[in-house]
């Protein structure tokens, strides 16, 4: 459904997740809430959060 085997996507996992981490902490910026305030995500697993932007990167699906 991505266009990556699992072999692939196994690979990338790692990456994504240390970008994605990498972009949860921005220094410098003052935040309104505490850590962990704030709505919970509907995708929980970096897993889920990679898969689904790979999806929707290969199949751009509308929202009609």
């Amino acid at each position: 459904m991505t266009g990556l085997n699992r072999k692939a996507f196994e690979k990338l996992l790692p990456s994504f997740s240390e970008a994605y981490q990498q972009n949860q902490i921005k220094p410098g910026v003052e935040r309104k809430r505490a850590v962990g305030g704030g709505r919970k995500a509907t995708l929980r697993t970096n897993r889920d959060k990679l898969f689904s932007i790979l999806l929707d990167c290969k199949c751009y699906p509308t929202f009609d």
